[in-house]
C-alpha cells in the first residue's frame, strides 16, 4: 500500500468535505459569500450556493472512498484552480469579506489563507491524478 498515496488522497477528500458540508448546513450565508465578489448575477449566484456544497462533499466522499478517482482528482484540481483565481481576484481587488470557504465560521476564510490551501490542494490534486495505478487490483 502507498501510505503517502492514502494519507494525501484522505487530507484531499477531507478538506472538500470539510469545506461542503457547513455550506450545505448554511446555504443563505454561502450565498452572501458569492455574492461579495459581484462577479455573477444573482440567480447565477444563487444556483452556485445551491450546488457547489454537494458537489464539494460528492468529490470530497470519491476521494477518500475511492470512487471515480480520476474523475474526483480531475475536478478537485479545476476546483482548487477556479477558488485560487477567485482568492487572487479578490486579494488584488484589496476586498477583506469573508471568502465562506469553510462556512460562515471558518477558521482559514482569509485571501491569502486562500491562494495557500488552494495551491496545496491542486498541487495534491494533480500529483495523486499522475499515480500511475490509483486503484490497486483486488486481491480475492
Amino acid at each position: 500500500m502507498n501510505w503517502r498515496a492514502l494519507l494525501i488522497r484522505c487530507a484531499l477528500g477531507g478538506v472538500f468535505i470539510y469545506a461542503g458540508l457547513p455550506k450545505a448546513l448554511h446555504p443563505a450565508a454561502f450565498l452572501k459569500s458569492i455574492e461579495s465578489y459581484q462577479l455573477v448575477p444573482y440567480a447565477l449566484a444563487v444556483l452556485a450556493a445551491a450546488w457547489m456544497p454537494y458537489v464539494e462533499l460528492a468529490v470530497g466522499a470519491a476521494c477518500v472512498c475511492r470512487i471515480w478517482e480520476r474523475g474526483a482528482y480531475a475536478l478537485t484540481g479545476a476546483m482548487a484552480a477556479g477558488f485560487f483565481g477567485l482568492h487572487a481576484y479578490a486579494w488584488a481587488r484589496g476586498m477583506t469579506d469573508d471568502c465562506g470557504c469553510f462556512g460562515p465560521e471558518g477558521v482559514w476564510n482569509s485571501h491569502p489563507a486562500g491562494l495557500v490551501i488552494n495551491a496545496v490542494l491542486l498541487a495534491a490534486s494533480l500529483w495523486l491524478a499522475r499515480q500511475k495505478n490509483p486503484v490497486p487490483p483486488q486481491q480475492g
